[in-house]
């Protein structure tokens, strides 16, 4: 019992960087992913690809906008092993989020299907490094998924819940949802913006959207009165002191 609290208490010290960059890594992520604008490609990793990275991809795929999911090519793939099926636990879980991870069989990532992939998220600080080396990525292209997490974290790895009880599938799951939306959210912030119309003069104005030529324009009415003569003021009428004459 006492290595065991000494175990969690190494833990928490080793992490205690984790937590405290946090905010910091976060706040940079989206500044990056904003900066990407809406990615057309994105892969996401994890050690075997039969837990973590399929249930990402597929909560991706089901997070973002119609239009953007139809020009998105989404993958996901591993660093050992091919062909493997997702261990029970994880089907039975991703099935009560929503998500169907059955049919679902590992891939390797390889320089053929990491080439051209716009964005890489990963679940872990060692697989960012080792991704960004092998395939000479640009970090800022590869993304660790838990920096989004809008929740204070124990550890910034998301943990891999291979052979763990559903519990730990489950709340591995529930942060990959959340760090998702976040993603979704980054990614689509500049689609969004430039669909916006931009309205220069009166906020729902149809002129302020579309402006009328000047050729085009239709000019009031002359009212007869040559410029600069005052038109008397009718008899028994009281203009406001601090108006002017209609004109």
């Amino acid at each position: 019992m006492r290595l065991r609290s000494l175990w969690w208490s190494a833990q928490f010290v080793r992490h205690a960087s984790d937590r405290f960059l946090h905010p910091l890594r976060r706040r940079r992520a989206l500044e990056v992913l904003r900066a990407l604008g809406a990615a057309e490609s994105v892969t996401f990793v994890c050690y075997g690809n039969i837990c973590r990275s399929p249930y990402a991809a597929e909560a991706f795929r089901r997070a973002l906008p119609d239009r953007l999911r139809a020009e998105c090519v989404i993958a996901s793939a591993g660093f050992f092993g091919h062909g493997r099926p997702s261990p029970e636990p994880a089907v039975k879980v991703a099935f009560t989020r929503g998500i169907d991870l059955t049919d679902h069989r590992s891939t390797l990532l390889t320089p053929q299907n990491a080439a051209g992939v716009k964005l890489i998220v990963v679940m872990s600080r060692e697989q960012k490094r080792t991704v960004s080396a092998q395939h000479r990525r640009n970090p800022d292209s590869v993304l660790v998924l838990g920096d989004l997490d809008p929740l204070p974290i124990a550890t910034r790895t998301i943990p891999d819940p291979y052979g763990r009880p559903e519990e730990v599938f489950d709340a591995s799951y529930a942060r990959i949802d959340r760090c998702i939306a976040m993603l979704v959210d980054a990614l689509t912030a500049r689609d969004a913006a430039s669909r916006v119309p931009r309205v220069v003069a009166g906020a729902g104005s149809h002129e302020a959207s579309h402006p009328v030529p000047e050729a085009n324009r239709t000019r009031p009415p002359a009212t007869g009165m040559p410029r600069g003569r005052r038109r008397k003021k009718p008899a028994g009428v009281n203009l406001p002191q601090d108006s002017p004459d209609p004109q």
